[in-house]
């Protein structure tokens, strides 16, 4: 949900009903539109998340203005009712976004600093589907860069699942995510492998197979373990000593 969008339009909708005698006073045709789809908008972003404030207004949205004629002029005002509802709805949005960017904001001291870069932005904008598909991107990303670094005569640098496989490879390990001459080392190794591979084949590009929309809270479950993964890849750059700059 855009905060600032919904900010906006209700102030646009309190300005409207401030308005001296704004029950008689014309509305120009194009805000009557820019709002209405405003409204839609923000319904459109925001029924995942709150279905059921959204819901209230897509009943109200149709209802905001009141066409009204004057001899043989017909002209549009506002609906003084409907436009309260309205506010209220986009209020209570306002209040619910600020209450999740505060508990939003305390999270992300938990991500790492890379993945910060790549999808809080979208996922404050609430673009979750791509804060989440960008998180596994940017690991990828960076093993690339790890891969062609101690590979640097490669002329072709692998991607994804393979390029996991080949850079903790157990036969010719480029990155040693701890000591694996133990059990429980080898254990550690692998079980990251693992992971890495399942986050490359389900969930760095899923969109690219369907449309997919996903909650704010799948998006948070996908981010911290995108985060956790990339926090283990600073272990295993930090064990095998490499300079990643």
């Amino acid at each position: 949900m855009n905060q600032n969008k919904v900010e906006s339009i209700a102030n646009w909708l309190r300005n409207l009903g401030n308005r001296p005698d704004a029950l008689n006073t014309p509305v120009s045709p194009t805000d009557v539109i820019n709002i209405r789809e405003a409204i839609a908008d923000i319904i459109y972003t925001s029924k995942m998340d709150q279905p059921t404030i959204c819901e209230h207004m897509a009943s109200i949205k149709n209802r905001l203005f009141v066409n009204q004629m004057m001899g043989y002029v017909q002209y549009t005002t506002i609906n003084p009712f409907a436009v309260g509802q309205m506010l209220e709805c986009l209020d209570l949005l306002l209040a619910v976004g600020r209450k999740d960017k505060n508990e939003s904001d305390d999270m992300w001291r938990y991500v790492h600093p890379l993945i910060i870069e790549s999808s809080r932005k979208l996922f404050v904008d609430g673009h979750y589907a791509n804060a989440a598909c960008d998180a596994f991107i940017e690991i990828n990303v960076r093993l690339k860069k790890i891969y062609k670094i101690m590979k640097p005569d490669t002329e072709e640098i692998p991607d994804g699942q393979e390029l996991v496989n080949k850079i903790l490879s157990e036969k010719a390990v480029m990155l040693e995510v701890c000591d694996r001459h133990t059990d429980t080392g080898a254990n550690i190794h692998n079980g990251t492998r693992f992971m890495l591979v399942g986050a490359m084949a389900a969930l760095r590009n899923p969109k690219a197979h369907e449309n997919i929309t996903i909650t704010a809270d799948d998006a948070w479950r996908r981010l911290m373990f995108a985060s956790m993964l990339m926090y283990e890849i600073d272990e295993a750059v930090k064990h095998t000593g490499l300079c990643e700059e």
